[in-house]
């Protein structure tokens, strides 16, 4: 019975209540960071979406602020002579300024700013934070379930573990003491992105049943939500609604006739939602697939070069931190220059190495234990194809596991992947778009930390082997809030100086000197 596969025991109600017990740790953390070690209110870089929320509230699709009436009049207000009039970063068509990042954020603010009655400006950082939470949310209690229902023993406190590592790994506390426009729409798309795979994974887990399952549109409508926040999200969330469709369909007598049901139900609200987002084009700019980044006033238009490629990849996995004596120790300048990379590699021609970035091989080494999920992927694929072949469709439900684990590893694959393709051929990498694959990558190695756990036959030595996993994971945690307590541009030191003199002056190596 599908019942007797997923009880755990008394420690299944434990479990939850040290997972949720690390959520809040990490929610807790986000506030600290972001408040600049309590601040109030916190510091505010941006208030991008907040001008949005304010134009949805007004009844238009514009900000309510009007561009330079010299702007409006240049032949070519584009160009960057005319910066001086430029509302940085904006949009402009027409006679207005609009936001080229998605939506979905500032209807949230705006809801919530109606609801509650708050007239007053409210900075992105808030939206920022309110991202980071729901992706802590989701992403522990989804680590709790793969752990209760697809590994036969993950101690509890390891679960604990995980999800602070899962949620505190770097860039997100970075992100959290950088928070603007830019980290909002990045926060909010992964966060929603997390919302599905947890519905998701719950209906992948579920017996074969007649009706369609409640939570595949639920899945398919937070998706809806990622790229409503960050267009770039659209195709990951496709893949994911395809993959899904394809494990709820797989114990069925007609596959693909399941198949295309369970997948109709999920991406039904997608393209409700994708359709919206045209629209919501038209009506700004006359075009039904305009965002807004042609029209951009910014200095840096995107382009894509397949010579970056190699370049963004060792970036984004590789680029070394800079250790420092003084504390935080572990530093991510914004301007290191050509000594970034390794003695005879060329930076070509236009890269920018203005922005901080340091590679996640280093900095978040519970990724290397991802090395043991392709074991566990041929294991549970043997496994899979055996029992497919000595027993006609619906398969009985041992086969969850295995099933669920490789749903498991697609889906994270996607996450650490086509999340954040299009920054590979970018001109220039930085820390808030590795936020893209971050989740992927430590939810991957999640995966194998608890696979190396359930190999051993002995209980004690799975007790030694999940200690050993747990090391690279609070060294996550670690580098996490050292580089995040710098963020863009030294947060605590600009914002709270104060606290960061005593924090210097206490925990510095250096002898010398202990406050540079």
């Amino acid at each position: 019975m599908i019942r007797d596969w997923r009880a755990q025991g008394p420690s299944r109600q434990s479990s939850r209540w040290w997972v949720l017990l690390a959520i809040a740790s990490a929610i807790a953390t986000y506030a600290f960071i972001g408040s600049a070690g309590g601040l109030s209110p916190w510091p505010r870089q941006m208030a991008y979406y907040d001008l949005l929320a304010e134009g949805f509230r007004n009844g238009h699709l514009y900000i309510p602020v009007a561009p330079a009436k010299q702007l409006i009049a240049q032949v070519n207000p584009y160009d960057p002579k005319h910066s001086h009039w430029w509302f940085w970063d904006m949009s402009l068509y027409g006679a207005h300024y609009y936001l080229y990042w998605g939506p979905v954020p500032a209807l949230l603010q705006a809801l919530a700013k109606s609801a509650l009655s708050i007239r007053g400006m409210i900075g992105d950082q808030y939206l920022v934070f309110s991202a980071f939470a729901l992706s802590a949310f989701f992403g522990g209690l989804l680590i709790e379930r793969i752990a209760s229902r697809v590994f036969d023993f993950v101690p509890i406190w390891l679960r604990a573990v995980m999800v602070l590592a899962f949620a505190l790994a770097n860039p997100t506390p970075h992100l959290m003491a950088s928070a603007g426009v830019y980290q909002a729409s990045i926060a909010f798309g992964q966060a929603f992105l997390l919302g599905g795979l947890l519905f998701a994974f719950d209906a992948v887990c579920a017996s074969p049943r007649r009706t369609l399952d409640w939570r595949l549109p639920v899945a398919g409508a937070l998706w809806a939500l990622a790229f409503g926040s960050r267009m770039s999200a659209l195709p990951a969330a496709t893949l994911l609604a395809v993959l899904t469709a394809l494990a709820c369909a797989w114990p069925a007598r007609a596959r693909f006739r399941s198949f295309a049901i369970q997948l109709l139900a999920i991406a039904t609200p997608m393209l409700i939602a994708f359709g919206m987002l045209l629209i919501y084009n038209k009506l700004r700019f006359d075009s039904w697939l305009e965002s807004g980044i042609s029209i951009q006033l910014s200095g840096l238009k995107f382009s894509f070069s397949t010579s970056y490629l190699l370049t963004n990849l060792y970036s984004y996995s590789l680029r070394p931190y800079v250790a420092d004596c003084h504390f935080p120790y572990a530093m991510a300048p914004a301007r290191i220059g050509s000594s970034a990379f390794p003695e005879g590699m060329a930076v070509p021609k236009g890269y920018l190495l203005i922005e901080p970035q340091v590679g996640w091989l280093r900095v978040v080494p519970v990724t290397w234990l991802l090395l043991a999920v392709p074991v566990g992927v041929v294991q549970r694929f043997r496994l899979l194809r055996d029992r497919t072949v000595r027993s006609e469709p619906p398969l009985p439900a041992p086969d969850l596991k295995p099933r669920a684990f490789l749903w498991c590893v697609a889906c994270f694959g996607v996450l650490a992947s086509v999340t954040g393709a299009a920054e590979l051929g970018l001109y220039l990498s930085t820390m808030r778009y590795l936020s893209d694959v971050t989740n992927g990558l430590v939810l991957l190695g999640v995966l194998g930390s608890f696979l190396l756990c359930s190999w051993p036959s002995s209980r004690n030595t799975k007790r030694a082997v999940a200690l050993a996993c747990s090391v690279p994971a609070l060294a996550t945690v670690v580098f996490g809030l050292l580089l995040g307590y710098q963020g863009y541009t030294g947060h605590f030191k600009t914002y709270n100086p104060k606290l960061h003199g005593v924090l210097v002056e206490a925990l510095s190596l250096c002898e010398d000197e202990k406050n540079p």
